[in-house]
């Protein structure tokens, strides 16, 4: 249910989802995805929330950040 509100543009499923992401609930964890998640639910309109921000970054490798923006730039590159 969190994708398919987060695919309509829903901003806290978003964060949600990069909650879930961050902590391995449902899946592996993944902190790229809880970035690009966390990422695309503030600019959709969420507060930004700096520790949950701090977190998801510390959990990152360098190339899981690489992999991350580049999702993040063709996402924003696709939005009208």
């Amino acid at each position: 249910l969190y994708q398919r509100a987060a695919s309509l543009g829903q901003p806290q499923a978003h964060r949600d989802l990069a909650l879930l992401h961050l902590a391995g609930q449902g899946a592996p964890a993944d902190p790229a995805q809880a970035w690009v998640n966390y990422s695309k639910g503030v600019a959709l309109g969420n507060t930004a929330e700096p520790k949950l921000e701090a977190a998801i970054k510390a959990a990152m490798s360098s190339e899981q950040q690489a992999r991350a923006e580049a999702e993040l730039a063709t996402w924003r590159a696709a939005r009208p």
